[in-house]
């Protein structure tokens, strides 16, 4: 059983995480050669190093402190769900987690027929996501009956809540979580402000001498010494 769609990715992808982790020189990536392909191997590298530092304190938490957690423990299989919850801890405040309304779409596969429903519905309703619009069709994959969509509103934790208790029904073969709007529910970051820059990456697409053998600079260890005491003082400096 898998769970994905917006939900997860706004728990890392794009949900999944917010991973503050320069492309430069002091996180191991060569200034030189530089490629929007790389780019996005490394940037793949950091989310997966990310999510797998999450699920292993999460799997710590979930001895040491389970009856802390305001979500029922989460099991190995539920790995989308947990980044789906730290995301939301990371990015929206208390306050949004628990009162902001999303509409969402949970797309369920069901290996028996439509009377699944009867448990479906008051398992969402006591976990306070409310269901505006279901449809179903036949299901085209072999041990499946149906295919049921269920159009819902709820806050992002009732949600995750509510997608946890489906996805471990017996006749549940498969549930996908889709959002209908950002999960960050503000518009897209971009710098409003100099202190805003703050925030930013450190890219370097220029060629350096220490990494550069036919860089002009490359034995001039005066030169070099002058080229790093700069950058140290760019890449600490805050507004």
């Amino acid at each position: 059983m898998s769970t994905s769609g917006s939900v997860v990715n706004g728990a890392g992808t794009k949900l999944r995480m917010v991973i503050k982790k320069s492309y430069s020189v002091e996180n191991g990536y060569s200034g030189k050669n530089r490629s929007l392909v790389d780019d996005a191997k490394f940037d793949a590298e950091v989310n997966k190093e990310a999510e797998e530092r999450i699920l292993s304190q999460h799997r710590r938490n979930s001895i040491k402190h389970r009856e802390d957690h305001k979500l029922p423990a989460l099991d190995e299989d539920d790995s989308d769900l947990i980044l789906a919850n730290e995301w939301a801890k990371e990015n929206l405040d208390t306050q949004d987690q628990e009162s902001t309304v999303l509409s969402s779409t949970l797309m369920v596969s069901l290996r028996k027929g439509l009377q699944c429903l009867a448990q479906i519905l008051p398992s969402l309703q006591k976990n306070n996501v409310q269901v505006q619009h279901i449809e179903s069709r036949a299901a085209k994959k072999i041990g499946r009956e149906f295919d049921v969509l269920i159009s819902v509103q709820s806050s992002l934790m009732s949600l995750l809540a509510g997608a946890k208790e489906l996805k471990h029904m017996e006749f549940v073969a498969e549930l996908i979580v889709l959002s209908e709007q950002p999960l960050s529910i503000k518009d897209p970051w971009f710098p409003r402000s100099i202190t805003d820059l703050d925030n930013c990456n450190h890219l370097m697409t220029k060629y350096e001498p220490e990494l550069d053998h036919d860089h002009p600079g490359w034995s001039d260890q005066a030169y070099r010494a002058r080229r790093q005491k700069i950058a140290d003082v760019a890449f600490t400096y805050r507004q």
